[in-house]
């Protein structure tokens, strides 16, 4: 789903992602510039500002209101429903500049974003996709079984410092 959005997305004249995390706005960023879409990269850590991109990759959280955009992709809108970040969704659906939003999420948040889209008067046009992969649940791993590559996610700046201190504590080498 992601991936068809951001085909939409590069096609535009101009137009925003919004993603969930640093990283992945990151690696949207990195993949519009590999599609020849000069983009900037706007998170709560860093800013890269390209004067010639019409497109923008960003947090949610730092979604620009102020300018006009064709496209804009959300990205995992089922996190509408998230009782700690849920308003950045809310709010970034409901007040970014957009001619066509796309929201990719899970169905468990479809009806979340049927009923935001009722409010704010809009139309729905709900587009599913099958699983390419599986998609399996495994169970937890000691901080001290991880390897090198492996990705630990943390949803706040304290959890991410917590998690970095015990993996560095472990022996591994992090970045965040």
């Amino acid at each position: 789903k992601t991936h068809a959005a951001i085909e939409v997305l590069r096609a535009a004249e101009s137009g925003a992602y919004l993603a969930p995390l640093r990283l992945l706005a990151l690696e949207v960023h990195e993949r519009l510039g590999d599609l020849g879409v000069p983009a900037s990269l706007v998170t709560g850590e860093e800013r890269i500002v390209n004067p010639l991109a019409r497109h923008v990759s960003s947090t949610v959280e730092m979604v620009d209101l102020k300018r006009e955009v064709d496209v804009a992709v959300v990205d995992e809108t089922q996190m509408l429903q998230d009782e700690q970040r849920g308003w950045a969704w809310t709010l970034a659906i409901a007040g970014v500049r957009a001619k066509r939003i796309i929201m990719c999420g899970s169905q468990d948040g479809l009806a979340a974003a049927e009923r935001l889209a009722a409010r704010l008067g809009a139309g729905v046009t709900v587009r599913r996709f099958e699983r390419k992969n599986p998609l399996t649940v495994v169970d937890s791993v000691a901080l001290t079984a991880l390897r090198p590559g492996d990705a630990v996610v943390a949803f706040s700046r304290n959890a991410v410092v917590e998690l970095q201190g015990k993996i560095r504590q472990s022996g591994h080498s992090t970045a965040a």
